[in-house]
């Protein structure tokens, strides 16, 4: 099945972008070589790119997991809407530059992963007589 090959060679390209500067950005930020709290936020961001690379290699297989792929986006996004809260009382806003455009990078992945699953929902939907 050849449906949004380029959408998603776009995610799986994406998903390399991301997880290469969450582990720069968390690997700057620590104080030691080694903060397990740190490696346990990024360790669930490789997830985000095996489903990616997996639905680019063969998408008819993974398809189940595009559903797994969106809840873990909208948890990112609920994650960094709580941290800004959280963080709005801590800090200044020059500090939340980066997250903001992994945030739109996110949102855009989101919605490009639930263009994908519609249209192969529609695809799979057997024709009425």
């Amino acid at each position: 099945m050849n449906v949004y090959k380029p959408l998603r060679v776009v995610l799986c390209i994406y998903e390399m972008i991301r997880l290469v500067l969450v582990i720069q950005t968390v690997n700057s930020t620590a104080t030691t070589s080694f903060e397990e709290p740190l490696v346990t936020y990024t360790v669930p961001n490789a997830l985000f790119l095996l489903i990616a690379f997996f639905l680019l290699l063969r998408l008819n297989a993974f398809f189940p997991y595009i559903e797994l792929y969106i809840a873990g986006k909208i948890i990112v996004i609920v994650s960094f809407f709580t941290w800004i809260i959280v963080s709005l009382y801590i800090s200044s806003w020059s500090v939340f530059l980066f997250p903001f455009i992994l945030f739109g990078g996110d949102l855009l992945s989101l919605v490009a992963a639930i263009a994908l699953r519609a249209k192969i929902r529609r695809l799979n939907r057997p024709e009425s007589p």
